[in-house]
């Protein structure tokens, strides 16, 4: 069936630690599910990977800061820049359409004619010299018309098709399509409209469509305060981290790094290899970073150059965060640790806190954890202004 799309859309995984790389899988991947739970391992790996290089960290400055002077990091007035738009009623209003807008119901009015952001459930075959080619042909297949999915004329064939009708579309595959065999080629495609679908919108919302869409819900004003609360806690943990990451950025910026722990360099660099390799293995067993680096137009001597530049990053946040740590003992206590690590259990979908340990290793967490704890220091001794130029506000509730 993917050789109706118009073109193979490259799986993208993006790792903080790797500068923004892209990890494409090869033309012929075709299934682009489960990107959720990718983010999830990319966020876990990033917590090991962190928490590694600390804890090497924590063993070359126990003997006093060889590797790092410090320079100014309490009261700054660091600049920050996030969406604090109020989340007023119509804001509100807008994501719950948006929300809506997933939802698709079966349309029964016989008469109704398909319309572009309608679903259509449709059987379709695909024919050339009158002969079925291969990964034309599919069953029950729902197609979101205006999605432009299929090659040119597909979907637009089917705008005004009504439920039961049967179609011929006369169409041609694109002359720069991946199949030679279709390039250019004319074919025919015999479809059936099983089944036409609208996407809810704010006018179907009552407390009949809430409790059957929205089982946690009994009314919609009840479903509403609930979007409103989490849109709220959303915007001040954006704001928040927005503060923390740009009084960090400063803080490390303010010190010099007088030389890099080689090992600790070298040890970011084998992790970060070994993850590029772990994440192409989804994609084909035969995917290799030589492949990754000949899809992306990068060069090995680039590549390098780039997870260089990222280790030294991650080692030099390491050592500010360990040389701030002994001068202002800002040590980790055991309640800190149990609150982080039950945060960390549910934040990144572990099924227990002793799943997390096991995978990441105690001392990994407790240096990581150690970590975001200097950076809580470094944001209650700082003052924030808003890159428009206005003092910080409190987030809001």
């Amino acid at each position: 069936m993917f050789l109706l799309y118009r073109k193979v859309r490259p799986i993208e995984q993006r790792h903080k630690s790797f500068e923004s790389k892209t990890i494409c899988s090869k033309e012929q991947i075709k299934d682009q599910r489960g990107r959720e739970k990718e983010g999830i391992r990319t966020m876990k790996k990033k917590i090991i990977t962190l928490g590694m290089v600390a804890a090497l960290v924590a063993t070359t400055t126990a003997c006093g800061n060889k590797y790092v002077d410090l320079g100014e990091y309490k009261g700054l007035n660091i600049e920050y820049a996030a969406d604090e738009t109020e989340i007023t009623d119509e804001v509100v209003e807008q994501n719950i359409a948006s929300q809506l807008s997933s939802i698709s119901q079966e349309v029964t009015d016989k008469n109704y004619k398909a319309k572009e952001g309608d679903t259509v459930n449709i059987d379709y075959k695909g024919l050339k010299d009158g002969k079925a080619f291969d990964g034309g042909t599919a069953q029950g297949y729902d197609l979101v018309l205006g999605s432009n999915s299929f090659i040119d004329g597909f979907e637009d064939g089917l705008i005004g098709a009504k439920k039961g009708q049967k179609l011929s579309l006369n169409l041609t595959f694109p002359e720069e399509y991946q199949s030679d065999e279709l390039a250019g080629q004319d074919v025919v495609f015999k479809v059936t409209v099983n089944e036409i679908k609208q996407a809810a919108t704010i006018e179907d919302l009552d407390d009949e469509f809430v409790t059957s869409n929205f089982p946690d819900y009994k009314t919609v004003e009840e479903y509403k305060n609930s979007v409103k609360e989490d849109m709220i806690n959303s915007q001040n943990e954006t704001v928040e981290e927005a503060k923390k990451d740009a009084a960090w950025e400063e803080v490390v910026a303010n010190c010099k790094i007088k030389d890099y722990p080689q090992e600790d360099i070298d040890q970011y660099i084998e992790d970060s290899n070994k993850y590029v390799e772990e994440m192409l293995s989804h994609y084909g067993d035969d995917l290799t970073i030589d492949d990754y680096l000949e899809q992306m137009g990068q060069s090995k001597e680039d590549y390098e150059e780039q997870q260089l530049e990222a280790a030294k990053k991650e080692v030099a946040s390491c050592l500010v965060a360990e040389a701030i740590a002994k001068k202002e003992k800002l040590e980790l206590t055991e309640d800190e640790y149990d609150e982080m690590l039950t945060e960390y259990t549910n934040k990144f979908q572990y099924d227990s806190t002793d799943a997390l340990e096991e995978e990441a290793g105690k001392e990994t967490l407790t240096n990581e954890f150690q970590r975001v704890k200097v950076i809580d220091f470094i944001v209650e001794n700082c003052t924030f202004t808003h890159a428009d130029g206005m003092e910080a506000t409190d987030t809001q509730e």
